[in-house]
């Protein structure tokens, strides 16, 4: 069962959906800054890990890990410490799975 967090306003919240939006936010911000040589896309949340598509003309061979590090320290400026569960490469970039830590 997910903890709901509760709006002075009355509406309720399940920490998945306060989760996502963060993600998102998080996530727009990064391509504000990184885009069109990086973009970062959701690609599914479930409960505290997550997998984001990194597609672009970034160097594949130099450096790669330094976009998805930058997503995670946008993503602490948001409250969200995460570490890096997995990188799948894929012709276009990169899938790679995180986890919050909780």
């Amino acid at each position: 069962m997910f903890k709901l967090f509760h709006c002075p306003c009355g509406a309720s919240f399940g920490i998945a959906m306060v989760l996502t939006q963060a993600l998102e936010r998080a996530i727009e911000e990064y391509n504000r800054y990184h885009s069109p040589e990086a973009h970062a896309q959701l690609l599914s949340a479930e409960g505290a890990t997550f997998r984001v598509a990194f597609s672009g003309y970034f160097c594949h061979t130099c450096g790669v890990y330094d976009y998805f590090e930058d997503l995670q320290v946008i993503l602490k400026d948001w409250g969200l410490e995460t570490r890096i569960l997995e990188v799948e490469e894929t012709p276009e970039g990169a899938v790679v799975t995180f986890q919050v830590v909780l």
